[in-house]
């Protein structure tokens, strides 16, 4: 490997945290800033809990560094850079070490003094963790053709998570909301068997399923019915059939050209189109392709769920208060329907409040501002009443469902809520809106809102 002065500019060194040069020896500018190990043997000797990485090799030892780094419980979250690219460092490090590391680290434990979930022998949370406190780095794949299962995640596969697991994982993370595809990179086949990608397609007899099967231009003779191949119709550079010994001079009257155009060396069916199945080259299972696994391989990043998740800890909702009026979207969606129903039946009002939070992004990424968001919520729980019911309908968005008020109750609502949030600094932005019950609802209460919210903004 080059010199180092030749490769990169050298940053500022200012950063208050353990920086941890693996390779080459670290310019002599950053050398007391770094505890240098030239092999990865060394990491047994020194404590971890508040360290970032530098890896400075070739590629191939590159990349085995990596992995081993993100096998390692200790390390798997660190923050790694690099000098140059290697194969794995796209999946596995968190970009390079240049003019703006000081920048990175100091972002990297910023996050990392924000995380309340515990983590810890749980891979869902595990992953969201990562995630988060690399926020730049999507949850990718890489093609291998050497790898039955061809797509693989190295983060995965350096965390010991099978292909098989992967997807499974990923499916879960993403039914609740915690993980979203950005991407997606291709869609591949596995064998019901073993699951491998490496599948040989073939063309197979619809009848005995031979797969020695020919093309072949057949004739049919109109005088008897007489169907054969083209050659036997041939006698003396004429058409003939070789049945009937008719001549036939013209296509259309004296004979045509049947549409079955292959024929089985085995069996001698012939046919119009070829059966396809596919056999599998790690097992030798043969599957109907309607059998095979379908699976979509893409990219992933966290969501604001998922953030908040993070930050939060297993509490999910970002409005939540220890009372029991917090429900799911389900049974929100049921009690605005049946209470919908009520209201027309008996002649009552309810009202419905869509409260949401327009910068919730920039609020959780500052530790100042997210105590004062997690404030707020202590707050708001003094404003919704025992009977009202609440719901988060988005990530950034809280719905209140008010039984029994009038209009001019709402404003009261409305006014205690202006009064609340003026006790916060300028940089929280809500938006409200409200829709009045009873309404023509129909038989998607879901819908209904959406339509209803995006039209309405107080």
């Amino acid at each position: 490997m080059q010199n180092l002065r030749e490769i990169i500019p050298l940053p500022k060194a200012n950063w208050h945290h353990s920086g941890v040069w693996l390779g080459i020896p670290p310019p002599i500018e950053l050398q007391h800033k770094f505890i240098f190990i030239d092999r990865l043997s060394g990491l047994v000797e020194i404590d971890l809990t508040d360290a970032f990485f530098v890896v400075a090799c070739d590629a191939h030892e590159q990349d085995e560094i990596l992995t081993a780094l993100r096998k390692n419980q200790n390390t798997a979250l660190s923050l790694i850079l690099v000098i140059a690219p290697s194969p794995l460092s796209p999946y596995l490090a968190n970009g390079t070490f240049d003019m703006d590391t000081l920048t990175k680290v100091e972002e990297y434990f910023h996050k990392k003094s924000l995380v309340n979930l515990y983590y810890e022998n749980n891979r869902e949370f595990t992953l969201l963790t990562y995630l988060w406190l690399h926020s730049g780095n999507d949850l990718s794949p890489i093609k291998d053709p050497k790898n039955a299962s061809v797509y693989y995640y190295p983060l995965f596969d350096a965390w010991g998570i099978n292909i098989i697991d992967s997807f499974a994982l990923l499916a879960q993370l993403q039914s609740k909301g915690w993980l979203e595809s950005t991407r997606l990179e291709s869609r591949i086949r596995c064998c019901p068997s073993c699951q491998s990608a490496r599948l040989n397609y073939i063309d197979v007899c619809p009848r005995c399923f031979g797969i020695e099967i020919n093309l072949r231009a057949s004739l049919h003779c109109f005088n008897c019915g007489h169907i054969g191949e083209q050659s036997s119709f041939r006698e003396s550079g004429m058409l003939a059939c070789p049945n009937c010994l008719t001549q036939l001079r013209h296509i259309g009257v004296d004979y045509d050209r049947p549409i079955e155009t292959h024929s089985c060396h085995h069996c001698q069916h012939l046919f119009v189109d070829a059966k396809v199945q596919a056999q599998c080259l790690e097992c030798g299972t043969t599957s109907e392709l309607s059998d095979l696994i379908v699976r979509n391989v893409r990219h992933y990043h966290l969501t604001q769920t998922g953030r908040l998740l993070v930050i939060q800890g297993a509490l999910d909702q970002l409005f939540a208060d220890n009372s029991s009026n917090i429900m799911d979207t389900n049974q929100f969606y049921w009690l605005v329907k049946w209470q919908n129903d009520l209201a027309k039946r008996h002649n009552l009002e309810h009202a419905i409040i869509s409260m949401k939070l327009l910068n919730l992004q920039e609020i959780v990424s500052s530790k100042v501002s997210f105590d004062q968001l997690q404030e707020f919520q202590q707050r708001l729980s003094s404003v919704v009443r025992g009977t009202d019911a609440c719901s988060q309908f988005t990530e950034e968005g809280l719905l209140l469902f008010l039984p029994f008020i009038s209009p001019d109750e709402i404003q009261h609502v409305f006014q205690k809520l202006t009064d609340l949030i003026a006790i916060f600094p300028e940089e929280f932005k809500f938006s409200f809106c409200e829709i009045h019950l009873p309404a023509e609802i129909g038989a998607d209460v879901k819908s209904w809102l959406v339509d209803n919210l995006a039209s309405l903004e107080r």
